[in-house]
């Protein structure tokens, strides 16, 4: 588990690992902490302390990929699986990980679609756009009832040998090296297994601006991953891109036409489109929710492209915006 300042949820999630029906004596949990200051730490060295399934692993570059590299090298399992502090997971989580990579030789590694959810309105009606295909397009990981191949996985369960064929984390992508270990395992012939068995719940951001930094930050942190590899890992990822960049051609051609109707058609279209989905979601979500639909949806897509425009123009002005010293100045933001 690679975590940082998650001690509003670090007790809930550990403890189900701690308690999972699984055979105790085949199982340790590796915390690789990336110097929390919020009490999460002091949590985990209290229950290290007393728990001697449980270590805690130094992360002092506080960042996802270090600590997962760092846990995995500490890690004396055939099988290792990550979890993360967000998120709480079923009862029966590891062994219906382990037996679905065992009932699917050809798997490299394996896990459960993503069951978004949410508290307050806003976060519901987000936790429900992230699982919708006007969301997330055909990402079928985030799909609840999903099961078969898959492109990336959310907590996947991987054999320990695949390190040895892939790799480990790229340790210079702050967002998305998950994916982008994803690719690469497939690259190398591998299969990523996705199996309703495998249960969990991931928490979303709950406010706009939340959402909006997250999903601005994955989109910006695409451009690395196509610098490294020279192509996209999905063709997906470009959609909200071109679709604003076309959205903002027609408004300019509009302007320079004076034609109302090529300059606003295309807005209009999606403002309708974005309302229509959200009196859809009322036969899945409460009054409040369903309002805040259509801002969840179009928070997801302007902020993925806004992302890849951000960094794309990084990547010809200033292309040492995601060297180390400037990651935590770009997370801050």
């Amino acid at each position: 588990m690679p975590i940082r300042n998650e001690r509003a949820y670090i007790e809930t999630v550990v403890t189900q690992v701690l308690d999972q029906d699984y055979p105790l004596d085949r199982l340790e949990v590796l915390i690789a902490d990336g110097e929390s200051d919020d009490g999460t730490r002091e949590w985990l060295d209290a229950l290290a302390a007393s728990e001697e399934r449980v270590r805690v692993i130094e992360n002092p570059a506080r960042i996802v990929p270090p600590g997962l590299n760092r846990a995995i090298a500490a890690a004396r399992g055939e099988v290792v699986v990550r979890i993360d502090g967000h998120t709480e997971i079923a009862p029966d989580f590891l062994r219906q990980s382990v037996a679905v990579l065992a009932a699917h030789p050809e798997a490299w590694c394996v896990g459960g679609p993503i069951v978004h959810r949410g508290r307050g309105p806003f976060g519901r009606a987000a936790a429900w756009a992230m699982s919708s295909r006007v969301g997330v397009g055909g990402a079928t990981h985030r799909f609840a009832g999903y099961e078969g191949p898959g492109e990336s996985v959310q907590f996947p369960t991987f054999h320990r040998w695949v390190f040895d064929e892939v790799g480990t984390f790229d340790e210079q992508l702050v967002r998305n090296q998950d994916d982008e270990f994803a690719f690469r395992l497939r690259q190398a012939g591998g299969t990523i297994w996705i199996s309703p068995d495998i249960r969990y719940q991931y928490f979303v951001r709950e406010r706009p601006g939340q959402l909006w930094r997250q999903y601005r930050q994955y989109s910006f942190w695409r451009i690395p991953m196509l610098r490294k590899h020279r192509r996209p890992t999905t063709a997906r990822q470009l959609a909200p891109p071109a679709f604003f960049a076309v959205m903002a051609g027609a408004a300019l051609a509009g302007g320079i036409r004076r034609s109302p109707l090529v300059a606003l058609g295309l807005p209009i279209a999606y403002g309708v489109t974005l309302a229509a989905v959200g009196v859809r979601s009322r036969r899945d979500l409460d009054g409040a929710a369903a309002a805040r639909v259509p801002l969840a949806l179009a928070t997801l897509h302007a902020a993925y492209a806004a992302g890849w425009f951000q960094g794309g123009w990084c990547l010809l002005v200033r292309p040492d915006a995601w060297a180390p010293g400037a990651t935590m100045a770009e997370l801050s933001r």
